[in-house]
């Protein structure tokens, strides 16, 4: 009798249980506007979501600088949300080699850098960024030579690597003639002295062109031009 009524007790333990699922069942499929609903983010559009590379890694040499914040720059112009930590934090992640050092640095001293996007760019380019616009940009400038090029195309190169050097009109004039091949240097002396490479550097343009084309003629006549 007792196993009767605990076998009893424990159908009724059971039928209550399935009631209350029931009920609350119910409550969920008949009242789903009581439901709270998490916050959704709204998708990001496809034509962002092509736009956005993956970004490139920074190493710490000078000449790929300022290509690495620029393109930051883009990146997080479309997560405008992020806050500064969050974004020093992913670039950190985007450093190797000397960079990735100075950038561990920054994390081991909890520098305030951490929490200002802005200060830490402006830091990593007064660390990295500052050699090639002095010194290397310099240096590569005095080593430029035009070659087999076109003189347009060794004028374009001047121009970006002349930006760097903060040298004045008569320095960079030298510099641009001293670059150029002998024929248009020797085409330069014959002409009056110019004072700026806004001057100097259309003259040795139209020259290089003059020189091609003769060159081209005296190919087609079967003589030769120096």
């Amino acid at each position: 009798m007792a196993a009767m009524e605990q076998q009893k007790q424990e159908i009724g333990e059971i039928r209550s249980l399935v009631m209350n699922l029931g009920q609350y069942v119910n409550r969920l499929t008949t009242r789903p506007e009581q439901r709270a609903t998490p916050p959704t983010t709204p998708p990001v559009p496809e034509g962002i979501k092509c736009l956005i590379a993956t970004t490139e890694r920074y190493g710490g040499e000078p000449e790929e600088c300022e290509g690495f914040v620029v393109q930051f720059g883009l990146f997080f112009g479309y997560q405008p949300q992020l806050p500064d930590h969050a974004k020093v934090s992913f670039v950190i992640t985007r450093l190797t080699g000397k960079a990735r050092t100075w950038g561990v640095a920054l994390v081991t001293n909890a520098s305030q850098l951490l929490d200002d996007y802005a200060g830490f760019i402006q830091e990593l380019k007064a660390v990295f960024y500052h050699t090639r616009q002095g010194r290397l940009c310099r240096q590569f400038l005095l080593r430029l030579r035009q070659g087999f090029r076109s003189a347009a195309d060794y004028a374009m190169e001047f121009w970006t690597l002349a930006v760097g050097t903060c040298w004045n009109e008569p320095a960079l004039v030298d510099a641009f003639i001293h670059g150029l091949r002998a024929d248009l240097q020797a085409e330069l002396m014959c002409k009056p002295e110019v004072c700026s490479v806004n001057e100097v550097v259309p003259l040795a343009i139209t020259y290089d062109r003059l020189l091609q084309e003769r060159h081209r003629q005296g190919c087609h006549s079967g003589r030769k031009y120096p």
